[in-house]
């Protein structure tokens, strides 16, 4: 549904609402001298309006379904957006090993493309907690650009970093392999 469509059923509920709840809040203004006389002989009212009680619960509902409806909508476009991002990774790094004509230079390229993508997520994250305690008047524009540039710096650092980890990890686990007495070439 559009969300003016959204708006209006808001509306109409709220319209509905106010309607049942208009003949409590004129029989709680009347002043209690009058009604003491006549209830005073009368057993004692509970004032319970079965359909204020039914419109209450109606636009209980109808908020708990909207809000329930654009979580899930939140939800499920972060999780496309978090495929699509992983699944374009993923092709580009099988696209430099087939390149390549390397399975190293594949997982290489998606060692690094992971690092720099959890780099910038983590870098922005990082300066909107900065800015949120610090009270800083940044804008969101501000923060998502800094934090996720500076992120995605260290994110390719790292990414590199950790490659030239595995490069020497593997040749040590090669080379402590009998009868395995090759090299290992980096590109």
């Amino acid at each position: 549904m559009r969300p003016a469509v959204w708006q209006h059923i808001f509306l109409i509920a709220a319209f509905f609402f106010t309607i049942a709840i208009a003949p409590s809040i004129a029989q709680a203004q009347i002043s209690p001298s009058t009604t003491q006389a006549s209830s005073a002989s009368a057993e004692p009212e509970d004032n319970f309006a079965p359909a204020l009680f039914v419109v209450a619960i109606l636009f209980i509902l109808v908020v708990l379904l909207v809000v329930g409806v654009g979580l899930a909508i939140g939800v499920a476009s972060i999780a496309l957006f978090a495929a699509l991002i992983l699944l374009g990774v993923v092709s580009t790094s099988v696209l430099v090993g087939v390149h390549r004509r390397r399975f190293e230079s594949g997982a290489k390229a998606l060692l690094i493309q992971l690092a720099a993508v959890g780099g910038a997520i983590a870098g922005a994250v990082a300066f909107w907690i900065t800015a949120w305690m610090l009270h800083l008047n940044w804008q969101t524009l501000t923060i998502v650009a800094g934090g996720g540039t500076a992120g995605l710096v260290v994110g390719v650092v790292v990414g590199l970093a950790l490659n030239s980890v595995w490069i020497r990890v593997r040749a040590w686990i090669i080379s402590r392999r009998p009868g395995h007495a090759f090299e290992v070439v980096q590109r």
